[in-house]
């Protein structure tokens, strides 16, 4: 985001002047190529969301300027537009108890983050089947909400627990 704000503030540096030299001086326009760098793609993705979160590029152009001129605050404003609210999670007192071991705690925030290692999200895996033989792909949601014996876990859990309800996403466990 900083170095869209450096873009759209045209600083004199080098970088700037190489950007609009390859790839123009309209950064909305902009549209990464297979051989360009990770950042450079990275920043067409983070345009691209600004300006579908914020409605137009004229609105997009605005919160930019806006970000850019709140010296300290800007990347503050910015982190919160784009993470949607102002990072309050419910689940939190339940993570960053004393009792909890760290190992634990660290578990919890890799499920509440949906950043655990299933196998939808490891490049390299070729079959991605359910790792209990069910037919369908693992990925976060399947493993822990949607494979039968996650939901059968649920289930038994809820009905010892004396609970009336279906887990169904983490957002709704959490």
């Amino acid at each position: 985001m900083r170095t869209l704000w450096k873009f759209q503030a045209k600083k004199d540096t080098l970088w700037v002047k190489w950007i609009s030299w390859k790839y123009g001086d309209d950064l909305w326009a902009w549209t990464p190529r297979k051989d360009d760098s990770i950042l450079f793609k990275k920043m067409v993705l983070i345009h691209d969301e600004l300006v579908s979160l914020s409605g137009s590029v004229d609105a997009a152009s605005q919160l930019l300027q806006k970000w850019n001129m709140k010296a300290g605050t800007g990347a503050d404003a910015a982190y919160r537009f784009l993470s949607n609210g102002p990072g309050i999670w419910p689940w939190k007192p339940l993570i960053w108890k004393s009792c909890l071991l760290p190992k634990h705690r660290f578990i919890m925030w890799m499920f509440a983050h949906k950043r655990l290692l299933t196998k939808d999200r490891q490049p390299y895996v070729s079959d991605k089947r359910c790792v209990f033989g069910y037919p369908q792909d693992e990925s976060h949601d399947h493993l822990f909400f949607h494979c039968k014996f996650a939901v059968d876990l649920w289930t038994k859990l809820t009905a010892w627990l004396g609970l009336q309800i279906r887990f169904t996403t983490s957002n709704r466990l959490l």
